[in-house]
């Protein structure tokens, strides 16, 4: 007798949670760069760490990842995201990273693509196994994976202002 396994929403996964995922972590991303110039976002914490250009960075390239599970393009160019990939060099002026308001601008359409992306799926497609480091996982999976990954860098955001004299997120 042939299992069934059990479908995401069994899992308490939906197209709908993992949209508000990203929302969240979008919402807080505007929240943590209110305030924030351009050259606050290369102050590099220390005594190691990445500064806010480059978790911003990082973020834009990664939902790169959850766009292609979705079968929509990438924001960025391979090119650009490489620049912030895990294991690139650290971006310790503005030479070396892009403007604040692009990072921010590559933020919002990744944001509307996913989103769109997420309201017109089909369930099958969320429920289709995917390769992703480490395990097995299905599609619904692995962006649920990419969204914890991102609220990580949202919190070290949230932390970065602090280190640019801005008070904190939380009242």
């Amino acid at each position: 007798m042939a299992v069934t396994p059990p479908s995401q929403a069994q899992h308490g996964i939906t197209a709908g949670s993992i949209q508000a995922y990203f929302k969240r972590n979008y919402d807080t991303i505007f929240k943590a760069v209110d305030g924030l110039s351009h050259e606050d976002s290369f102050i590099q914490p220390q005594p190691a760490g990445n500064c806010f250009n480059w978790v911003l960075g990082h973020i834009v390239a990664t939902r790169g990842y959850a766009l292609d599970l979705l079968g929509e393009p990438a924001v960025w160019s391979e090119d650009d995201a490489s620049r912030y990939r895990t294991g690139s060099a650290a971006i310790t002026d503005s030479s070396q990273g892009k403007p604040l308001t692009e990072l921010l601008e590559a933020v919002t359409s990744s944001q509307t693509q996913l989103i769109t992306a997420l309201q017109n799926v089909a369930e099958d497609v969320l429920a289709r196994p995917c390769e992703s480091p480490g395990d097995d996982a299905t599609v619904a999976e692995f962006l649920t994976t990419l969204a914890w990954h991102e609220s990580y860098h949202v919190g070290q955001l949230a932390m970065q202002r602090r280190f640019a004299g801005l008070p904190g997120l939380m009242p």
